[in-house]
C-alpha cells in the first residue's frame, strides 16, 4: 500500500493525532559527532543567553549547560569516526513528540551562539582575541579593504556555530551590498558570508558557520561575473542576493482573450529598480503568444500593452520569459523584441529575454544573435528535467556556439528548487517537501507491542527493501536524489542544494557564460541557503566542486528508550521495545548532506501487547510553497494609444 509522506502504522490502541508538520526552522552547527546526535534529545529550545560583556571584540555565549540526560536510548547511524569537514551546515536539535507522526522539523541548533566583534587587539572573551594586522596581503583585482585584517587566536574546539560575527569598518556606510566577509589563507582570499551594517553603518555584520584564523571586510569594485535573480510577485528578496544587477518579479502572462496582459493580484505598489517579468510558460500562455505574434497589429497592441503595465508600476524594465514558441514564429518573435526594445529604450527602460534549451542545431523560434543585440541581457533557461540537464544543456551550448552566437553574453538560469518526477511530469518542490518525502517513516505493528518486542521500522520511501533506491549521490544529474514507489507508480525526486549548485556553477563556467540568474531567489526557508556559493562564483569566480560526505547520507535510526539493531538494509531497522511499559517515540532523521531533517512517531507498549483492533494512520499533510492569495478588487490600465490592449489583475498565480 502507498502512504503519503509522514503516514505511519499505528500499533493498536493508539489513537491518531494531529499530523501537521511543524514550521521548520533551519539550524546550523559546524562538527557533528556522536555526542552532538546524542544531544538531540536533551536540546530543549531554550533561547536564553548569557551575555557577557567586553570591550569590542564581544561574545555572546548561550549558556553552555546541558539539560536533561539520560543515555542513548537506542541509535543506529554513523559510526563513532563519522566526523564532518567544517563547511558542512549541520541541523540538528529535539524533535518534539508528536501523537502519531511529527512532521518535518528543519531542527534548531543545539550549539552555542556567539558573536565576535573585530576592533584592534582585544580579548575577545571564551578564550578569544583578535589583532589587527598592520599591513593587509594583496587583493585580488576588483576587490578593495573595507576593514583592516583581523588575526583571531584562542581555542575553537568548542565552537560549533552558528557565528555571528562583527567586524570595524575603516569608513562608516549603510550601503553594505558590495561589501562581504573575507578570510586569509595559502596566499589566497577566501569569501565567507554576505554582510549587512551595523551600528549606524560603523561595523558589518554577519553569520558564519565557524570561527576563522582571520577576518576582513572587503568591497567589491567589479565583479567575475553578471548576476540576475527571478522572484515571484509579493515575495520579499533574500538580504543576500541584494547585490543583483537584475531583479525580475515574474507578475503578468499574455491575456487569453485579446493582446492585453494580466498581472498577478499579490502585486502590489511599484516596481522601483526592479523589471517587470512576463511569462508564457504554461499551455495556455504559450497559445495566446503565439496567436499574437501571427499578426503585426496584434503584436503592435502587445507592445503597447506592455510598455503601458512597464509605466503603471514604474518597472526598470521588463523581462520577457516567453518560451513554448512555434518555431515558424521565429522572425515574428525578433521583430516583436526589436520592436520591443525601441520602446523601451525610449522610456530609458531595459529589457531581458529567456531562451529554452536548444535542441542541438534544430532551429527554433529564438535568434540568439538577433536576441542579444536587441536586448540587455538574455537568459538561457535549463532544462525541467534534472536527468536530461548536462546532455540537453551542453549540446545546445556547442550549437549555439558553433553559429556565432558570443556566450559572454548569456546568463545561466538556476533554480533553488528541487524536483519530483511521476510518470511524465516534473514539477518544482521545496527542499522541505522533498526532505519530507524522504524522511517519512512507518512501524510494521500487526496488533500492539508487548515489553521486549521486535518492531520492524522502514523509511516508506528509501527502504531500499521495498524497491527503493534510498538516498545517493547521482552523478547523471550531479545531485542527491532518491527513487521509490509512489502512488502514480514509480517517483524520482533530486534535491537541490549547494553540492548541486556549485556543479551548475561550473557548467557556466566551462562555457564561459557571462553570468547566472537566481530564480527562487526570495527569502524562504523551504529553500536551500547556497548564497555563498553563488556570490563566491559571480563575485571572485571562486568555485569548489564538492559532493555530500557519504555517511551524511545514511538514515539514522533513534528511541528514546529500548535498542535499536540494523535492519537488513539501508532504510531500515528494529526497534527492540524496553523492558517496562509506557510511549516512545522513534525518529527517522536523514540528510541531503547539507541539511538534516527528522519525522518521528509514537509507540505505546502495554502490558498485553494492546489487543485491540489498529486504526487507520493518518497521512501527514505537507507545508508547501504557494503564489495565491485573495484577490483585491480589479484595476483596468488602458494605453494612451489604440485601445484594445490592456493590464488587467488578476487572482490567478503567474507560475
Amino acid at each position: 500500500m502507498t502512504r503519503e509522506p509522514g503516514s505511519g502504522d499505528l500499533p493498536t490502541g493508539e489513537p491518531g493525532g494531529d499530523t501537521r508538520p511543524e514550521r521548520p526552522i533551519p539550524l546550523r552547527t559546524d562538527d557533528l559527532d556522536r555526542e552532538e546526535l546524542d544531544a538531540l534529545d536533551e536540546y530543549a529550545g531554550d533561547d536564553d543567553f548569557e551575555e557577557l560583556e567586553f570591550e569590542p571584540p564581544v561574545v555572546r555565549v548561550r549558556d553552555r549547560e546541558r539539560r536533561g540526560g539520560g543515555d542513548d536510548g537506542g541509535r543506529s547511524g554513523p559510526p563513532p569516526s563519522f566526523r564532518p569537514g567544517p563547511r558542512e551546515l549541520r541541523v540538528l536539535g529535539i524533535i518534539t513528540a508528536l501523537a502519531v507522526v511529527a512532521g518535518i522539523l528543519l531542527l534548531p541548533p543545539v550549539s552555542i551562539l556567539k558573536r565576535i566583534s573585530g576592533d584592534g587587539a582585544a580579548n575577545a572573551g571564551e578564550g578569544f582575541s583578535t589583532r589587527a594586522r598592520s599591513s593587509m596581503p594583496a587583493l585580488p583585482a576588483g576587490l578593495e579593504a573595507a576593514s583592516v585584517l583581523y588575526d583571531i587566536t584562542g581555542s575553537k574546539k568548542d565552537v560549533t556555530g552558528p557565528i555571528t560575527m562583527s567586524v570595524r569598518l575603516n569608513k562608516a556606510s549603510e550601503d553594505t551590498r558590495a561589501m562581504a566577509f573575507y578570510t586569509y589563507g595559502n596566499d589566497s582570499w577566501t569569501r565567507l558570508a554576505s554582510v549587512t551594517p551595523i551600528d549606524s553603518g560603523k561595523s558589518a555584520q554577519g553569520d558564519l558557520v565557524s570561527v576563522p584564523t582571520n577576518i576582513a571586510v572587503l568591497r567589491r569594485a567589479s565583479v567575475a561575473h553578471q548576476l540576475g535573480v527571478i522572484v515571484a510577485p509579493g515575495d520579499t528578496l533574500d538580504p543576500s542576493a541584494q547585490d543583483a544587477g537584475i531583479v525580475s518579479v515574474l507578475a503578468g502572462e499574455p491575456s487569453t482573450g485579446d493582446e492585453g496582459l494580466q498581472l498577478s493580484d499579490r502585486l502590489a505598489g511599484t516596481l522601483t529598480n526592479r523589471y517587470l517579468g512576463l511569462t508564457a510558460s504554461t499551455t495556455t500562455g504559450a497559445a495566446a503568444i503565439n496567436r499574437i505574434l501571427n499578426d503585426s497589429s496584434a503584436t503592435r497592441r502587445h507592445i503597447d500593452a506592455i510598455t503601458a503595465a512597464a509605466a503603471m508600476t514604474q518597472a526598470a524594465g521588463v523581462h520577457i520569459d516567453y518560451l513554448g514558441l512555434d518555431a515558424t514564429r521565429r522572425s515574428n518573435f525578433t521583430t516583436f523584441v526589436e520592436q520591443l526594445a525601441d520602446r523601451l529604450k525610449k522610456d530609458n527602460r531595459g529589457l531581458v529575454i529567456s531562451v529554452p534549451t536548444p535542441q542541438g542545431q534544430a532551429q527554433d523560434a529564438y535568434d540568439w544573435v538577433a536576441l542579444q543585440k536587441a536586448a540587455n541581457a538574455v537568459w538561457l533557461r535549463a532544462p525541467a528535467d534534472p536527468a536530461a540537464y548536462y546532455d540537453q544543456l551542453e549540446t545546445g551550448l556547442r550549437s549555439r556556439r558553433e553559429n556565432g552566437v558570443d556566450l559572454s553574453k548569456v546568463s545561466l538560469v538556476i533554480d533553488r528548487r528541487s524536483r519530483e518526477r511521476a510518470g511524465d511530469v516534473i514539477r518544482a518542490i521545496s527542499l522541505r517537501d522533498a526532505l519530507t518525502t524522504a524522511s517519512a517513516l512507518r512501524a510494521r505493528v500487526e496488533q500492539g507491542i508487548a515489553p521486549n518486542d521486535a518492531v520492524t521500522l522502514s523509511g516508506s520511501n528509501i527502504d531500499q527493501d521495498a524497491g527503493n533506491s534510498g538516498l545517493r549521490w547521482d552523478e547523471r544529474s550531479r545531485s542527491v536524489m532518491f527513487a521509490y514507489a509512489g502512488r502514480a507508480g514509480s517517483q524520482t525526486v533530486w534535491i537541490e542544494n549547494r553540492f548541486s549548485i556549485a556543479f551548475r556553477l561550473d557548467l557556466a563556467r566551462r562555457y564561459n557564460l557571462g553570468g547566472v540568474v537566481v530564480e527562487g531567489a526570495s527569502r524562504d526557508d523551504t529553500l536551500p541557503d547556497a548564497w555563498n556559493t553563488v556570490l563566491s562564483y559571480t563575485n571572485d569566480g571562486a568555485l569548489t566542486l564538492e559532493t555530500p560526505y557519504g555517511p551524511y547520507l545514511q538514515p539514522s535510526w533513534r528511541a528514546s528508550d529500548g535498542q535499536i539493531e540494523p535492519g537488513s538494509s539501508s532504510g531500515s531497522a528494529v526497534w527492540r521495545a524496553p523492558s517496562r511499559v509506557g510511549t516512545y517515540q522513534i525518529t527517522l532523521v536523514i540528510s541531503d548532506g547539507v541539511t538534516f531533517v527528522g519525522q518521528q512517531l509514537t509507540l505505546p507498549v502495554t502490558a498485553d501487547g494492546g489487543k485491540t483492533p489498529t486504526p487507520t494512520p493518518v497521512a501527514t499533510s505537507t507545508a508547501t510553497v504557494t503564489t495565491s492569495a485573495t484577490a483585491p478588487p480589479k484595476t483596468t490600465a488602458t494605453p494612451s494609444s489604440t485601445a484594445t490592449p490592456k493590464v488587467t489583475a488578476t487572482a490567478t498565480p503567474v507560475r
